[in-house]
């Protein structure tokens, strides 16, 4: 009987990815005693994309930990999928027509509407389902993967 036997997983992680592989606290992120956001991030590998096909994710260590849960678990491949890239180009897309300039200017066309640019910053992110709290990551879909994304475009 194993600890992490215990911990829900999807059924692609658990019955086609973890297989009879040796799973430890100290080589896999153990939900219940580590945060995988406390150790690695995702990562556009390019800001300046035309089209959703050329969304390339990375994943940066934050901290030291082994990166078994990434390659085992097969995450960027995962991630690679057209659907996530399709929600990672309209992220950007929308982040990138948002500039301060264009925040400052629907400010003073909807003067009272927002009270100052952290708050237009926020609604954005809020109107793409992007935690603004840490907290919040795993109550929305794909929330780490938006959140980290905005924090590499120095939103969050």
């Amino acid at each position: 009987m194993s600890f992490f036997n215990l911990i829900p997983g999807c059924s692609p992680c658990n019955a086609q990815l973890k297989l009879e592989k040796n799973f430890d606290i100290d080589s896999h992120i153990n939900p219940y005693d580590k945060r995988f956001d406390d150790y690695f991030a995702f990562n556009l590998d390019n800001l300046v994309i035309s089209h959703q096909n050329n969304v390339s994710l990375s994943i940066i260590q934050k901290a030291n930990f082994p990166l078994n849960s990434i390659t085992d678990f097969q995450l960027l491949q995962r991630y690679a999928n057209p659907g996530h890239k399709r929600t990672v180009f309209k992220l950007l897309n929308t982040f990138k027509n948002h500039s301060p300039r264009i925040r400052r200017s629907i400010m003073r066309q909807f003067v009272g509407l927002f009270f100052n640019d952290h708050e237009t910053i926020n609604r954005l992110l809020e109107s793409h389902n992007v935690p603004i709290n840490i907290a919040e990551i795993n109550e929305v879909q794909l929330g780490k993967l938006r959140r980290d994304i905005a924090q590499q475009l120095g939103l969050i």
